[in-house]
């Protein structure tokens, strides 16, 4: 079969193999503090798995760049001249800062 470009693998360290997570493919990937759940971009929104790729949940908002709080409780991620943060049950969204963007300069947020 074919290999999808942003297909997620994880590749263990100790053993130098990879598997596929699940059917996951998306982009910008961030790993919960946990290492328990990924959340990523997968076609414009945010979407969390857990590693073994059994479990996914839409957080129903577009963003991109997502990075986890060192707590797990928020993830803050970018969208257009925004920096937003969500909960990763999907609940609480919140505006944090408007960015004054410059034609081609891309932002990642990070904690």
């Amino acid at each position: 079969g074919a290999v999808a470009p942003d297909r997620i693998y994880l590749l263990s360290a100790r053993t130098h193999r990879a598997h596929a997570v699940g059917n996951a493919t998306g982009q910008g990937l961030a790993w919960s503090p946990n290492s328990k759940q990924l959340v990523f971009n997968f076609r414009g929104k945010l979407t969390l798995v857990n590693t073994a790729g059994t479990r996914y949940r839409s957080l129903r908002v577009w963003g991109f760049t997502p990075s986890w709080s060192p707590d797990g409780q928020w993830i803050v991620f970018g969208y257009g001249d925004y920096v937003k943060e969500i909960r990763p049950n999907g609940q609480g969204i919140r505006h944090i800062l408007y960015v004054t963007s410059k034609k081609g300069v891309n932002f990642e947020p990070n904690w």
